[in-house]
């Protein structure tokens, strides 16, 4: 009944779908509950413009505060990250380095307004071949500060402190296509106005859209707000579906494909529930925006068919495709991996890591068979059981 009634102000506020709900029913338990679900998806500022707008809460109900910050919030975020992408355009077109921006940089302006598609990042691709000519502009002369690399990105963080992920890789840990690198650029066109801003094709960015949240799904849960960008997608930028299939198909993510089609359907359309879109829906609400541990334990131990101590040991000794995702420099370096494993060790122990593997390891003493095969059976109907297991390798 909760989600029903989140995803029914949503709709009112992303569509103007009419709410049909009495006030008398917005209790103040109501109303925090529907405050936690959906800030734990980075939503509460969609429901709070709704309520708001529908006289569904008093001034002095003790949730509204929460509700206004959290819109206020939104607002704030959107000025910096707009005003810090467009800094980022600038210095992209000055130093003649073709990019292209990602998720809500792109959906944004498709929502009633842009504030309400929130980020915590921007989210830019790039050549590989000009990645370091990147770095070294957005350090040296743009006062970016480097954070972190991975095997497919580079955070930076502005002097304004809005956090930059700069991709140099399209395919991301457990592609399911090598050659989509190429395919992108090939593909892509000028944005019109622009001499090296990019956009990518429609059906290319349906298929990052998926894999992307197949990504996540995998990873313990991918949160509601890819399936917000999915109902605007659906209404703002037509597809051929017959050539978005064939992609799918090749990436073996068809079957995911599908099975978000069908949760889509009961969210935002007439849809009904079936089975499978039930375990979907739990799944996902329980792991709010990025998955949670409990999922995420569930996922690994799933896929591997492990016990308690076999997931234990799986965890403290990682496999070396996963190390090397954490460690770049480990790429074609396999002779370091047990340098790197005691590394790892460390930086869990002294910086401040400590408090989540303690967690974790508790998560898993916990996780019951019965779970277990629930998400089991949930991955393999979605097609992403052979996807997670490439982490055997």
């Amino acid at each position: 009944m909760l989600a029903e009634t989140l995803f029914k102000l949503i709709r009112n506020e992303i569509f103007g779908e009419e709410i049909t709900v009495e006030k008398e029913k917005f209790s103040t338990d109501v109303l925090r509950d529907l405050y936690k679900l959906s800030k734990s998806h980075d939503v509460a500022h969609l429901l709070s413009d709704a309520i708001i707008k529908n006289d569904l809460m008093d001034t002095d109900c003790s949730v509204y505060k929460l509700f206004i910050k959290q819109q206020q919030l939104a607002v704030s975020r959107y000025e910096r990250i707009n005003y810090e992408l467009k800094s980022l355009t600038e210095i992209f077109e000055k130093e003649k380095i073709p990019f292209m921006p990602l998720k809500g940089s792109v959906l944004r302006k498709f929502y009633p307004e842009p504030w309400m598609r929130t980020s915590c990042d921007i989210d830019i691709l790039i050549n590989e071949e000009n990645l370091e000519r990147a770095t070294d502009a957005l350090v040296n002369k743009y006062g970016y500060e480097k954070t972190i690399e991975w095997d497919h990105d580079v955070s930076f963080m502005s002097a304004s402190g809005v956090h930059l992920e700069l991709h140099y890789n399209f395919i991301e840990y457990k592609s399911r296509d090598p050659e989509m690198n190429e395919r992108i650029w090939k593909d892509a066109s000028l944005s019109e106005g622009y001499e090296y801003r990019y956009e990518m094709t429609d059906v290319t960015y349906y298929y990052y859209h998926v894999a992307h949240m197949a990504k996540h799904f995998e990873s313990g849960g991918c949160g509601i707000r890819p399936f917000i960008d999915f109902a605007i997608m659906k209404q703002n930028i037509p597809v051929d579906e017959e050539q978005l299939s064939l992609v799918l198909s090749q990436t073996k993510l068809n079957e995911f494909y599908n099975g978000c089609l069908k949760l889509y359907n009961v969210w935002f359309e007439s849809g009904e529930h079936d089975q499978l879109t039930k375990e979907m829906e739990k799944f996902i609400l329980r792991a709010g925006v990025y998955g949670n541990i409990e999922n995420r334990v569930a996922v690994i131990k799933s896929t591997k068919s492990q016990g308690k101590f076999r997931y234990l040991m799986y965890k403290i000794f990682l496999p070396y495709e996963l190390l090397s995702v954490i460690y770049p420099k480990l790429k074609k370096r396999r002779y370091l991996t047990p340098f790197y494993e005691v590394r790892r060790w460390f930086e869990i122990l002294f910086c401040g890591r400590m408090k989540n593997a303690v967690r974790e390891i508790k998560v898993n003493a916990n996780t019951g068979a019965e779970q277990v095969q629930k998400v089991a059976n949930l991955m393999k109907e979605l097609g992403l059981e052979t996807a997670t297991k490439t982490d055997d390798k």
